[in-house]
């Protein structure tokens, strides 16, 4: 009987649906994208990484652009 736990593909895909494209977005904002691994952590590190990319200055953002 299988657990509720991820397997091999459930991590492969977890990594090509969330994490590769979080590094990259990470990366173009200017912040480090060693925070996409907080993906890891289930429904919780997402939490943490809305929370931290919503609160931190944006080193690649110039505020005089109008969007």
């Amino acid at each position: 009987m299988h657990g509720m736990g991820m397997d091999g593909i459930g991590w492969l895909v977890m990594v090509v649906l969330w994490i590769i494209p979080a590094w990259k977005i990470l990366g173009r904002m200017g912040m480090t994208p060693v925070l996409a691994l907080l993906a890891v952590i289930p429904f919780l590190g997402f939490l943490i990484l809305l929370f931290v990319v919503a609160n931190s200055r944006w080193p690649n953002f110039d505020r005089s652009q109008k969007v």
